[in-house]
């Protein structure tokens, strides 16, 4: 575990936004994240049944769920567990679907930048996120820029050793069981002209 603050290393890091609540599969929807449009309301939990769950979905509803997102700026102090990312593959269909919706729907607006992990096929390894946001920090500094980054990741507990302080996660945010995933219902994608003026100009 690690204060939240470790992912705000510099002044050019506004906020970390995380979509998921922790120990959850998924962050919903990249595209809904990439352009703004998604928001607490469509937030839909249900059970990741390839890990062999019979768990039902209404089970897998995280208890006091928050009506906001989980600013690591707001968390400050608390301890989080340290996140790792791994890098985009192929198969997994992850940035194939955000290309298709693009294509669909249109692109995040201006002031949104979408940053893919991807490596070599040859390379696999995980990175610590703490490490991600120190890099980016720094190239910001470099170009006298500030961001929010708001990040669309797995949060599952994948460590071999000690395992996530489940109430201090409640406290901190929100928890859910293992085998759970995160999916967007489909009144995100509907929006009048005023939401779609708002997204685009980052208003």
């Amino acid at each position: 575990m690690i204060p939240a603050s470790y992912l705000l290393p510099l002044h050019t890091i506004n906020d970390v936004v995380l979509y998921a609540p922790w120990n959850c599969a998924t962050a919903g929807d990249e595209y809904g994240i990439a352009t703004g449009r998604i928001q607490p309301q469509h937030r839909v939990f249900y059970c990741n049944k390839d890990e062999g769950c019979t768990i039902p979905d209404e089970k897998h509803q995280p208890v006091k769920l928050p009506n906001h997102w989980n600013s690591m700026k707001k968390a400050g102090e608390c301890k989080i567990p340290n996140i790792t990312v791994s890098p985009l593959r192929p198969g997994d269909g992850v940035w194939e679907g955000y290309e298709r919706r693009t294509k669909k729907h249109g692109p995040p607006g201006r002031s949104r930048i979408v940053i893919p992990f991807i490596l070599p096929e040859e390379e696999s390894e995980s990175v610590q996120f703490s490490v991600v946001m120190l890099a980016l920090s720094l190239v910001l500094l470099s170009f006298r820029f500030k961001a929010t980054v708001h990040l669309s990741t797995c949060l599952c507990d994948q460590s071999t050793g000690q395992k996530f302080d489940k109430e201090q996660l409640i406290k901190q945010y929100a928890y859910t069981i293992d085998n759970t995933s995160m999916k967007v219902s489909p009144d995100m994608l509907n929006e009048t002209w005023i939401d779609y003026l708002k997204r685009w100009f980052g208003v």
